[in-house]
């Protein structure tokens, strides 16, 4: 699938090649989330890579597509939050958090949420070693300008979705 970006992610192996992920990373974005989401394949797939994956995990709207395939069901998960309405439409239960874990099931809220997660599970699948060095290596030291986001102060529904105003539950679906 194409993504939103122009960076290109070329896959080296298909789905029937890798029948038994050890963990599956379901990344997120804008028009290609919804495309995903309604695409069979990724779906059937992703159920049937979850039974038996240690992590399952998502970045930002990724999580719509994991709900997509019906896998966060009554399940705590996150995204971003201009599209919790969405999650919760597909059955998780939205917790407003940089990351969540339910289980194998691991969501972030955003892209930067994702870089939290990622040395989260490095640590948690290697060790805190490793996990220190990527970071150090990255130079993550997350120093915002303007301070950390007070969330009471966001209107999170004034967000949905900012970028392009599409509803990925009825998108996804085939007319």
């Amino acid at each position: 699938m194409s993504c939103d970006v122009p960076v290109k992610l070329l896959p080296e192996k298909t789905f029937d090649q890798v029948p038994n992920p050890y963990l599956v990373l379901i990344p997120g974005g804008g028009l290609g989330t919804i495309r995903a989401m309604g695409n069979q394949a990724i779906r059937e797939y992703l159920v049937a890579a979850a039974e038996t994956a240690h992590t399952v995990a998502s970045v930002c709207t990724g999580a719509l597509i994991l709900g997509a395939a019906d896998l966060l069901q009554g399940r705590i998960a996150t995204t971003h939050s201009a599209y919790a309405t969405f999650l919760k439409r597909l059955g998780a239960r939205y917790l407003p958090q940089r990351w969540v874990q339910d289980g194998k099931f691991i969501c972030s809220a955003g892209v930067s949420a994702g870089i939290d997660m990622a040395l989260y599970l490095s640590a948690t699948l290697v060790n805190e070693q490793l996990a220190r060095a990527s970071q150090l290596v990255i130079e993550y030291d997350p120093q915002p300008p303007f301070g950390g986001i007070d969330w009471r102060q966001v209107d999170r529904d004034a967000q949905v979705p900012l970028h392009h105003r599409v509803d990925p539950i009825r998108a996804r679906r085939p007319p």
